[in-house]
C-alpha cells in the first residue's frame, strides 16, 4: 500500500511541475506581449525579452518532461509496435524505458558538477542587455532529470510486474 501512495505522491509531484511550467509559459507569452506592444506603440522594447524567453523554454521542458512521460503523451513512432505481438511489444516498451534510464542517468552524472559549479560561482548568462542567473535554470534541468530516471524507474517495475502477474 506504501508504494502505490508513494507512486501517487510523485504523480502529483510531477502534475504540480508541470503546472508551474504552463503558468510560466502564460508569463513568457505577457512578458513577449508586453516587448512587441513596447516596440510598435513607444518604440521602446522591452529589456532582455529574448534573454527570459530563451532560458525560460530549457527550464519548462525539464518541468514538464517527466509529466509527458508519466502520462504517456511522448511523440513515437509505432510503425514496429504496430505490427509486433504482444510479447514485442513488451520488449520494446522495457528496451525504451532501460535506454531512457540509462541517458538520463548520464545526464545526471554530467550535470551535477556543472550544477554544483553554476552555484558557486553564481553563474550569469551576460549576452544581451540584461544579465540572467543561469544556475535556477541548471537546477531546473538537473531536477527535471533526476524525475525522467525516478519515473523510468517506475515504468521499468511496472513492465517487470506485467510480465510477472501478466497485469
Amino acid at each position: 500500500m506504501e508504494e502505490l501512495k508513494n507512486l501517487k505522491l510523485f504523480g502529483n509531484f510531477t502534475s504540480v511541475c508541470n503546472s508551474i511550467a504552463s503558468a510560466w509559459i502564460l508569463v513568457i507569452m505577457l512578458i513577449m506581449m508586453t516587448d512587441i506592444l513596447g516596440r510598435i506603440l513607444f518604440n521602446h522594447p522591452l529589456a532582455g525579452t529574448p534573454e527570459i524567453a530563451a532560458g525560460s523554454l530549457t527550464a519548462i521542458t525539464f518541468l514538464q518532461i517527466a509529466h509527458v512521460l508519466r502520462t504517456g503523451r511522448h511523440i513515437r513512432t509505432t510503425i514496429v509496435q504496430d505490427k509486433a505481438g504482444p510479447r514485442v511489444k513488451l520488449f520494446l516498451n522495457l528496451l525504451t524505458n532501460v535506454l531512457g534510464l540509462f541517458l538520463f542517468s548520464l545526464a545526471l552524472i554530467s550535470l551535477y558538477t556543472m550544477m554544483v559549479d553554476s552555484w558557486l560561482i553564481r553563474e550569469f548568462d551576460e549576452v544581451g542587455t540584461i544579465h540572467i542567473p543561469t544556475y535556477p535554470v541548471k537546477t531546473i534541468v538537473f531536477g527535471g532529470c533526476v524525475m525522467m530516471v525516478i519515473q523510468y524507474l517506475q515504468n521499468i517495475y511496472q513492465n517487470i510486474l506485467f510480465v510477472v502477474r501478466g497485469k
